[in-house]
Formats: structure tokens, sequence, C-alpha cells
């Protein structure tokens, strides 16, 4: 389903390279890490979302602008995108020396997994299950391209969102600890798979020294 995943698509100003890029780490890490069907999104949408984690956590060499005319549209991602940035768990991984293209990817689809989860469940106890089987069947990063009626009612739809995201936002710390859990995970299983992988590797070389 990454396949899908175009530049066209994502709520950034990103170039052919970036979507070769995450397809290519897509294609590497398949059999070993994986999108699945987890939340407010349908699995092709959520691979965008993947794709939009993927490009913020890129280096600070990477000029990342979000597009203006998108985020007239999309007013709950803008918020979920600038408290992501904000989030000291994810620039971690995002800045840290150390973090290798695998890390990245790995803290990416974690981070997809919760969010989405996460998103789904503000819907759900805040009674927008209307809004939530709306988003599971349609192509949502493409609703700004949709009639004018059906442009209305999502820009309506992302209205009502919003005044229950700023208020989780600003009252509670769930976000914080979906993304720290996710970060954390994401280390954890790098660090328990490629990094002794490597170690087993290095030991198998000096052996035949």
């Amino acid at each position: 389903m990454y396949h899908s995943v175009t530049a066209k698509r994502s709520l950034f100003f990103v170039k052919e390279h970036h979507v070769e890029n995450f397809k290519e780490m897509a294609e590497k890490m398949a059999g070993f890490i994986t999108l699945s069907k987890t939340g407010a999104l349908n699995l092709e949408e959520t691979w965008l979302t993947a794709f939009n984690i993927w490009v913020l956590l890129q280096p600070d060499d990477e000029l990342i602008i979000e597009s203006f005319d998108k985020t007239l549209y999309y007013s709950t991602n803008h918020i979920i995108i600038t408290a992501l940035t904000n989030d000291y768990q994810f620039n971690f991984i995002r800045t840290h020396p150390k973090s290798t293209p695998e890390l990245i990817y790995i803290s990416t689809i974690l981070l997809t997994m919760a969010l989405n989860s996460w998103y789904l469940k503000l819907l759900t106890d805040n009674h927008l299950n209307d809004i939530a089987e709306r988003m599971l069947h349609q192509n949502y990063f493409e609703s700004h391209l949709g009639e004018e009626d059906a442009i209305n009612l999502f820009i309506n739809d992302q209205a009502r969102v919003v005044k229950v995201l700023v208020y989780e936002l600003s009252h509670t710390n769930t976000f914080e600890r979906i993304i720290k859990n996710a970060c954390d995970n994401a280390q954890f299983i790098y660090k328990d798979t490629f990094q002794n992988e490597q170690f087993i590797h290095s030991i198998k070389s000096k052996s035949l020294l």
C-alpha cells in the first residue's frame, strides 16, 4: 500500500526523492515491520500519514515546509504536526546523531499506528462517530479536491474535531505519553534487532581472523 504515496498527496512541499527514499525503506523493512489498519484512517491513507511523519523526522538539513493551501483544509493535521515538532521525544529521534534511517523508519511506523489509534479514540470518546465513519471510507488526503458540498462537510468535520483536539492537547498528557511510548519502543526494537545483528556479524568476522 505504500506504493500509493505520492509527493502530490503529501501535506508538505516535498520532492520526488523523498517519496522514492521512503518507498525504498518501506520495501527494505517490509519483512520486519509494516503498517496495519489500527485506527481512524483506512490503510492507504494511513500510509500517507506515515509518509508525512517520516518527512517530519528527516534531519535538519532538509527544509520541510507545510503546504499553506492544505493547512486551510486539514486544520487538525496542522495542529498535530505542530504538537509533534514541539515534542521532546520526537525531536530526540529526529536530531540524535546516532539515529539511523532504520531507526527513523521504525519510529515512523510505531508513531503512525499510535496516533491513528489515539485519534480514533478521541473521536469515539467525544461522540464524533459520524466523522470517524466518514474518515474510514474516504480518500482523506484528497478531501480538498472533492465537490463543493463534500468539501464543506469536510471543513465542518475538521472544525468539530479541532475543538476536542485542542482541549485534549491542552488539558491532558495523552499525546505526550503515546509519543514517548512509541519512540521508546522504536529504540528498544532497533537496539534489540539491528544492533544485535551487527554485533553477531562482527563476532563472526573476528572468529575468521
